[in-house]
């Protein structure tokens, strides 16, 4: 099994229903990669989590979460037929939203930029550094 740094470990801990899938093999789930993006987001994940865990526990689990096109991407599986996912995309809807202003690194307040073919939501000092690489 995979070992994760211990802020996203965390984040599992908390959400044990919503990231279930962390332990699967590559072969059945994303989640086995763990959050694939920046530690700067991590506090809106937590936040995600806390209202899905809210809403809907027990009833989806998170397969994939990373950085996607400079936003936080999230994927899920329904447990509960009895959930819509459109209810689900509405309600991610604003921590995509959220990210799309963060720093994926540090939290800070942030812009979206595509540097070299890449497109990063990162703060002024996050970009420069990326922008010097």
């Amino acid at each position: 099994m995979r070992t994760f740094k211990d802020e996203e470990q965390a984040i599992f801990d908390k959400y044990p229903k919503l990231f279930r899938q962390v332990t699967l093999p590559m072969t059945e789930t994303c989640m086995c990669w763990g959050l694939e993006c920046g530690t700067g987001w991590y506090k809106i994940i937590d936040s995600m989590c806390a209202e899905l865990t809210e809403k809907y526990d027990g009833k989806l689990e998170l397969s994939q979460v990373k950085e996607k096109l400079g936003t936080l991407t999230v994927y899920f599986d329904i447990i509960d037929d009895s959930v819509k996912s459109q209810e689900i995309w509405d309600l991610l809807s604003k921590y995509v939203q959220e990210s799309s202003v963060t720093c994926e690194k540090c939290g800070n307040k942030a812009t979206t930029e595509t540097i070299n073919g890449w497109i990063c939501t990162l703060c002024d000092e996050h970009m420069l550094e990326r922008k010097n690489r």
